[in-house]
């Protein structure tokens, strides 16, 4: 991929970003949690909270968003992206996942990663990440 698609890449990323900000404020939400877990080559978002507790019904209220793909086609790549409605759910792990590979890319090989993200209404936030590690010790010894 170009520097151009991946700049825009990041780009939709904080519209996305600012469009569930801004739901998060318009509906009381003072933050949201997504917890992640990824091993096997393959990833997931596991759970998303929000706080107050009691606005988690909201989460399912659809907000519109920008999906990004990208599509490799005549030796060149080039980035597709679409307006779509999705839930407010939805669109925080969107953001879980582009948060993720910013950070740590790879988060979800081998062994993997897991914690935390949160996503504040004021618009700050917070990676809590813990990454597993096997780990091979040799020794030799002579008889």
């Amino acid at each position: 991929m170009n520097n151009t698609t991946l700049q825009r890449a990041a780009e939709v990323n904080e519209i996305n970003k600012r469009t569930l900000i801004e739901f998060m404020r318009d509906n009381g939400i003072n933050e949201i949690v997504i917890d992640f877990d990824g091993s096997g080559d393959s990833g997931q978002m596991d759970e998303v909270a929000c706080y107050p507790d009691n606005k988690h019904q909201l989460m399912k209220t659809q907000v519109s968003l920008i999906r990004c793909s990208h599509r490799f086609a005549d030796g060149k790549w080039s980035l597709i992206e679409e307006l779509v409605e999705d839930t407010a759910e939805e669109v925080a792990q969107e953001i879980g996942y582009s948060i993720l590979e910013n950070h740590h890319g790879g988060w979800e090989i081998n062994e993997g990663s897991f914690g935390k993200i949160r996503i504040n209404a004021d618009g700050s936030g917070l990676l809590e990440y813990h990454e597993r590690i096997i780990e091979t010790n040799y020794t030799e010894s002579q008889f």
